[in-house]
């Protein structure tokens, strides 16, 4: 209720500072900032545009998803975020693994070569653990900095540099358990096996089918998640229903 000569305040939108929605009167939301046109080959269907390129990304974004730049940096981060959760939890556990190794009573039967590959995964599973944590460290340091850009960038690299790591601290870890059951023939077998299989599931399938897509665009052919081409009454009239 207002007082005499003040109007009434409405239920208005969530104070920053108080977290309160009866402290500012209501206003009509702002509109979303429309990002510049790009220009591009097809602005209909994506095709042409190319995916590592931001304003590109954003273009396309802006037609098929209906985000802003703001919008499309907070899926993207969100998205980040859950792939870190699903192989945190695994590098955590191998490191762990590893680290309690030394204490055991058949360790000091290890050889030489056996406590080398030792030491390089504990050291590989480390470093992998570093880089994928290392995106929350970096959020912390750039909280309410409006570092976005930077900060999913970053955290971007920061995951691919810890698979890459994580996939070959599994490969050395495999490589040794084979070694130490059946043999330096056997753990050589097992360790290539399980190099080609991480090489070939976490890069070159992934790569190929970037590689499809790449072609795809170039040659012309729409994609299938492309925003679908909104009916025109007539040619002068423009694009409607977006």
């Amino acid at each position: 209720m207002g007082t005499v000569g003040t109007p009434a305040l409405e239920a208005g939108p969530w104070c920053a500072a108080l977290r309160c929605r009866w402290c500012i009167p209501a206003r009509s939301p702002k509109p979303k900032a429309q990002l510049p046109n790009r220009s591009c080959r097809c602005e209909d269907d994506g095709v042409g545009r190319d995916v590592d390129r931001l304003d590109s990304d954003a273009a396309w974004d802006r037609d098929a998803r209906n985000e802003t730049a703001t919008e499309r940096l907070d899926r993207n981060w969100s998205e980040l975020l859950q792939e870190l959760r699903v192989v945190q939890t695994g590098v955590q556990l191998l490191t762990g693994f590893l680290l309690t190794l030394p204490f055991q009573q058949r360790f000091s039967e290890l050889s030489d070569y056996q406590r080398g590959v030792y030491l390089i995964a504990v050291g590989l599973s480390a470093a992998s653990t570093v880089l994928l944590i290392a995106p929350v460290s970096l959020h912390r340091l750039l909280f309410r900095r409006h570092a976005r850009l930077e900060i999913v960038s970053a955290a971007h690299r920061f995951a691919l540099g810890g698979l890459a790591l994580l996939g070959l601290a599994v490969t050395g870890v495999i490589l040794l358990i084979f070694d130490v059951v059946t043999g330096h023939v056997g753990g050589t077998i097992a360790g290539a096996c399980a190099a080609v299989l991480f090489t070939a599931s976490w890069a070159l399938l992934p790569w190929w089918h970037r590689a499809r897509i790449d072609h795809a665009s170039a040659s012309g052919t729409a994609r299938t998640d492309s925003p679908e081409r909104a009916p025109t009454a007539a040619p002068s009239s423009g694009r409607q229903g977006r």
